[in-house]
């Protein structure tokens, strides 16, 4: 949750007299080579150095990221509905930083299989669901729809959650359907 940082600068005629960062569009705050940025998240930081003779340095920029918490892991995966080429998941749009957060999570990782996704090598070895959209704030309820599946076949479904760092969620609970035996195609109906 927390980061060092360290600067180094260099200036041959008169020397490094200080530097400072400022956090977004907060003051500037004077250090001898290192800060600390004490909150987990992502932070928009400037810094420039000053040297004895007085003359400011360019001023960079970079977004650091401070987070080590993952998201919430998922437990409430259904499929709420399917046909014989689809499936519709449900699921609770969970916090980013563990149990109780109430920031919004970066991203999902939705994947499917005909066998059990156990782990995390049987969830890379699955099929990736594409086209999913970002998620919702926490505690809102998301619905995906999974396209393209085959007939009368078993299909089980899995979410990860990742946030921004990226941090990524244990695997969610591992719902399954069949899908129906799809229509009957007679001559003359193509």
């Amino acid at each position: 949750g927390t980061a060092d940082y360290n600067l180094v600068g260099t200036d041959g005629l008169s020397g490094v007299s200080y530097c400072e960062y400022k956090e977004g569009a907060g003051p500037w705050v004077t250090f001898a080579s290192a800060f600390q940025i004490p909150t987990s998240g992502s932070h928009d930081l400037s810094y420039r150095c000053v040297d004895n003779a007085g003359n400011v340095g360019a001023t960079s920029l970079v977004r650091v990221i401070t987070d080590t918490l993952p998201p919430e892991t998922i437990s409430d995966l259904v499929v709420s509905a399917s046909t014989y080429n689809s499936a519709t998941l449900e699921w609770t749009a969970p916090g980013n930083d563990g149990s109780g957060s109430t920031v919004r999570s970066a991203s999902y990782d939705v994947r499917y299989s005909t066998s059990p996704i156990t782990d995390d090598t049987s969830f890379d070895s699955a099929f990736t669901v594409f086209n999913v959209p970002a998620p919702k704030p926490v505690g809102e309820t998301e619905s995906l729809e999974v396209l393209g599946l085959d007939p009368s076949t078993l299909y089980y479904f899995v979410v990860k959650t990742k946030d921004e760092a990226p941090n990524t969620s244990l695997l969610s609970n591992v719902p399954s359907i069949v899908t129906s035996a799809g229509f009957a195609v007679n001559p003359g109906d193509i």
